[in-house]
């Protein structure tokens, strides 16, 4: 199980390191969690009673760091569809990002994109082995409750490996949106970073 899922971490980040630009994955990923926000807060198919619109901007907020007012959008144009609310939240959402990143030149910016993912998906991972050492040893303890531990192994590393692809790009896109740069020094700073490493390989198997 862990081999498997370091051999998708591996190649993922193998990837990263030989890209030059991954702005349409961010993009990709920014969409996503705005999708996945206005599912929460305004499921499909219910109703405008049922829509939890001060949740939606607090988390877009939490998220992004910018604050779209859904709420008077809809006092400005009640019949708006969720899905042109969406499109109008994730604007402004990529708006925001660009101001904030609009100081850092082209070439910087995609380096720095990069970097934060790679710093990103190495902290989660690291994190997910501690997790998946936990797992292991207390797996056994299922096998009172006539569960087969090695079953439940699987099916719980699976939902674990799982919700830490979904937190990487949580987090990306989070430190993106919020990230400011105040300065030439940080510029500066950001230049001087040195180029990640690929990792080196495990033979360990479980």
């Amino acid at each position: 199980v862990a081999n498997d899922q370091r051999k998708v971490i591996y190649e993922w980040r193998n990837d990263l390191l030989e890209a030059t630009d991954i702005s349409q994955d961010i993009a990709d990923m920014r969409a996503a969690l705005v999708d996945d926000i206005y599912s929460r807060f305004m499921p499909e198919g219910s109703i405008e009673e049922m829509w939890d619109l001060p949740g939606l901007m607090d988390a877009i907020d939490h998220q992004f760091g910018v604050r779209p007012d859904v709420v008077m959008w809809l006092k400005q144009e009640p019949d708006l569809p969720v899905e042109t609310l969406r499109a109008r939240t994730l604007e402004s959402v990529q708006q925001a990002t660009n101001q904030r990143l609009s100081t850092v030149p082209e070439e910087l910016l995609r380096r720095l994109e990069k970097d934060l993912m790679l710093d990103v998906l190495d902290r989660h991972w690291k994190e997910h082995l501690v997790g998946m050492d936990h797992l292991r040893q207390g797996i056994g303890l299922r096998s009172y409750a006539a569960k087969n531990p090695k079953q439940e192994y699987k099916r719980e590393a699976f939902t674990m490996f799982g919700e830490m692809l979904e937190n990487i790009k949580r987090d990306l896109v989070s430190i993106l949106g919020k990230v400011q740069v105040r300065a030439e020094q940080d510029l500066a700073a950001m230049e001087r970073r040195p180029a990640p490493e690929r990792p080196a390989r495990s033979s360990s198997r479980a």
